[in-house]
């Protein structure tokens, strides 16, 4: 029996420091390293000290004859922190370190954090003495306060409360790609850096079958968010069965699936087991597991999964080393998000919450509309918070009614002194050279209140920058240090506006309109009903940073210009209101209409959650938020229009809005048919109607 680690003292970053600082950093023989270690701390430091260096990978004495370090110089407190992060997922037991007669009944090494995990999957209430004991068949020694201290600090994924109580957070386990040897002290070392691995197919191929299958399974749960249940049948049934193997062998000559990398044979398997009667007696769920197999061996070869092969060899000096390097690398899930805002007490429908998030995605400046009070705000702030790892990344700036130019955004060169340049106090030019400096992390500047000023005198810049890709010039000067010559708008940045509209306000001109989305915000009865009940106070503090990791995979999404498939639905949908709208000069551009397929596609592509939006419900958005914005002008100019737009939301039907007995509950595109209603009554009650103030 053995410690799952040295519980000489806490892993805590200042521990981390002083072993880091107190090694040399450069490789050097076993016998000049034990010297050194002997000058600096007596015979003290190969006792506890040792063991706890070893255990958390920050050196190793490999059977080479070398000394191996993790860092090549002193390192910092955060550079420490940021490590502990890293090396807690990759933990595992039995290895080097931990003595030959500890973890001995179990079958292979195993990665404690993901075996804890998966354990309270299928036993929510439990405790860690419980789960360690079913999971390692060993009694906790003396240090689970030592294992408490780095689950509920490094984990992210498991919190243990003072009772030994295990639960859940909102994280899931990342997908790690790691060998494990229970004797290789060089391998064990080599896990916490995973330095060199680029290829996630080559690293699959030279895997052995059981990490062959947790590869596969972790790419069902995290990737494809299948239930447990689900995968266990796929990873431990429904691919080894007689029947199937029997196919398997016949088609690739392989003893089982998980050595089939060849998509042409995987391909002809499922062609095969569509044919087998187990698969039609079992509602072919063994086509569905060979199928999901073929997706995970494509995955393999994306951009993706090579995205998940980092170097963490903090040694490399990087000038912009941050978080990102570590733990960006979960991928953009829109239920977590939908799960961590309501945790805070706001109240938002889901499809909202997916519509802002696949609007940024899809064009990194949204205008959200509304009532005061409505939440436009709140539920900027709160996505951003989420996303971002500290303060830097986000900017919240409330439009004053006297902007009349860039200053309050850029700043300006000082006319009076020469090479001086005056930074705005706002933040903004400060956020975005940040965002230009590291392009993997995802910044927010909310304009709040944007129509308090005109728009197009202080922000014409930022709207012609959205579209040419040109960086905005903002002097002459040669002191970097005080400003740049010029800045530009990188797509890791999001620009979310606010507007009210009121009398002390300005409409948006059809130029800004046509680059941005716009969401209206608007309160129903149901929602107004629900607050009253619960009435409790809002805390989005308690969801900061809370899916950071996943940033880095919100910005490489937003990169993404790929477009939605062209299906005749979309094309006869968008030429419908297309003719509809030039009637009354409010048609639209080829941008609009490239930005709606990019909308469509975001939605289609990044929606993981069971309630799926369907292609009429992503288009009846796209039609809300792009097209219907622009309308504004006297009931005799949009009445027609506005009728003409209200039958093609019922797929054409006939009859007069206002007296037709079609209701929007039943509207092909509901959202588009209440916002017309309501444009239509304001056109009717006050003779002028706008997108805005209906």
């Amino acid at each position: 029996m053995a410690d799952i680690i040295c519980r000489w003292r806490n892993g805590t970053p200042e521990n981390i420091v002083e072993l880091v600082n107190s090694m040399p950093h450069v490789k050097m023989t076993h016998k000049e390293f034990r010297n050194s270690m002997k000058d600096k701390w007596g015979g003290e430091f190969f006792t506890s000290p040792y063991q706890l260096a070893c255990q958390l990978g920050l050196y190793c004495e490999a059977e080479d004859g070398f000394y191996y370090p993790r860092f090549d110089h002193d390192i910092t407190r955060k550079e420490a922190e940021l490590y502990l992060y890293h090396w807690m997922p990759r933990y595992y037991v039995p290895n080097p370190y931990v003595g030959k007669d500890g973890f001995n009944k179990i079958h292979c090494p195993t990665y404690v954090l993901k075996s804890l995990y998966d354990y309270l999957i299928e036993h929510p209430d439990t405790d860690y003495i419980t789960a360690y004991h079913d999971i390692f068949k060993e009694e906790v020694k003396n240090n689970d306060d030592i294992m408490k201290n780095y689950i509920n600090r490094y984990s992210k994924i498991l919190h243990m409360d003072k009772t030994g109580k295990l639960t859940i957070t909102d994280y899931n386990p990342q997908i790690i790609f790691g060998f494990m040897d229970r004797n290789d002290k060089k391998a064990f070392f080599d896990n916490f850096s995973l330095v060199g691995i680029v290829n996630p197919m080559k690293y699959y191929i030279d895997a052995n079958l059981e990490q062959r299958k947790e590869l596969f399974k972790n790419y069902l749960y995290t990737v494809k968010s299948l239930s447990d249940s689900t995968i266990k049948q796929y990873v431990n049934y429904h691919l080894i069965t007689e029947d199937i193997l029997n196919l398997i062998k016949k088609i690739s000559g392989k003893d089982n699936l998980y050595e089939v990398i060849s998509i042409a044979d995987i391909q002809q398997i499922y062609n095969g087991c569509k044919d087998l009667q187990i698969n039609k007696d079992r509602n072919n769920v063994f086509t569905a597991a060979v199928i999901n197999y073929k997706d995970f061996i494509n995955y393999l070869e994306s951009e993706d999964a090579k995205s998940l092969f980092y170097d963490f060899n903090l040694g490399e000096k990087k000038s912009d080393y941050s978080i990102d390097a570590t733990s960006n690398n979960v991928l953009f899930s829109i239920e977590k998000i939908i799960v961590l805002i309501k945790s805070t007490g706001l109240l938002y429908d889901d499809s909202l919450i997916k519509r802002f998030a696949f609007s940024l995605l899809s064009k990194q400046f949204l205008i959200l509309s509304g009532l005061a009070g409505s939440g436009k705000t709140q539920l900027a702030l709160a996505f951003a918070q989420a996303l971002i790892h500290d303060k830097s990344q986000l900017c919240v700036v409330s439009v004053g009614a006297d902007w009349t130019n860039r200053e309050p955004l850029l700043g300006f060169p000082n006319a009076l002194q020469e090479n001086r340049y005056i930074r705005p106090e706002s933040g903004v030019l400060d956020l975005l050279i940040e965002a230009n400096k590291h392009k993997n992390k995802p910044y927010f500047l909310i304009l709040d209140e944007m129509n308090m000023s005109y728009v197009e005198r202080y922000f014409a810049d930022f709207l012609s920058a959205m579209e040419s890709g040109a960086e905005i010039p903002l002097w002459k000067g040669d002191d970097e240090k005080q400003a740049p010559k010029s800045i530009g708008l990188p797509r890791n940045l999001f620009i979310i506006g606010t507007i009210n509209v009121d009398e002390t306000t300005y409409m948006f001109s059809p130029k800004v309109l046509d680059r941005a989305n716009v969401i209206e915000f608007k309160i129903s009865m149901e929602e107004m009903r629900q607050f009253l009940d619960e009435l409790k106070p809002v805390d989005r503090n308690s969801i900061c940073c809370k899916a950071a990791d996943m940033g880095t995979s919100f910005v490489r999404l937003a990169a993404n210009r790929e477009l939605a498939s062209n299906t005749d639905e979309i094309k006869e949908t968008l030429n419908n209101f297309f003719f509809n709208l030039k009637s009354v000069n409010a048609e639209f551009g080829y941008r609009s209409a490239t930005e709606i397929f990019r909308f469509i596609s975001q939605s289609l592509t990044n929606d993981d959650t069971s309630k799926k939006l369907g292609i009429n419900q992503i288009l009846d958005f796209a039609i809300v938020q792009k097209l219907l914005p622009k309308l504004h002008g006297s009931r005799k100019k949009l009445e027609p229009v506005l009728q003409a737009l209200w039958k093609l939301c019922f797929d054409g039907a006939t009859g007069e809005m206002g007296i037709s007995n079609l209701k929007v509950k039943d509207a092909k595109f509901p959202y588009t048919a209440d916002k017309i209603q309501r444009m239509y009554d304001a056109a009717y009650s006050n003779g002028f109607t706008s997108f805005a103030e209906a």
